[in-house]
């Protein structure tokens, strides 16, 4: 899911915890007021980790956050929006290329629930 520090802490925190279950990370462009410092003391507060991977905003045409993405190989669906990452997965699961993903992803996250 790529995110920006501009989100809420509770966004951030909630985008987090549902990711985990699903496996995958959060993704932003850079650091914090162009700092690790800051950058490292937000994440400890947030309790969260990131990924700080510039390249893979270009490589995804990630024009605004929180955009969610599921890849299989150089083929990907992206949905951006201020939703769950439960929900972007069921509209990709719906109208996506990644159908079979998107729903065995979902099906993580149930069984994750459930134990």
């Amino acid at each position: 899911v790529f995110v920006s520090f501009g989100l809420s802490d509770s966004k951030l925190k909630a985008l987090h915890d549902q990711i985990k279950t699903l496996g995958g990370r959060l993704v932003v462009r850079g650091l914090l007021n162009d700092s690790f410092p800051d950058t490292q003391k937000r994440l400890k507060t947030l309790g969260i980790t990131v990924d700080i991977h510039p390249v893979w905003f270009t490589d995804h045409d990630v024009q605004r956050v929180p955009t969610f993405v599921v890849k299989d190989g150089d083929r990907f669906d992206k949905v951006s929006g201020n939703v769950s990452c439960y929900a972007a997965l069921e509209a990709i699961q719906y109208h996506g290329e990644l159908k079979e993903k998107a729903a065995t992803l979902l099906d993580l996250k149930e069984r994750n629930h459930a134990s």
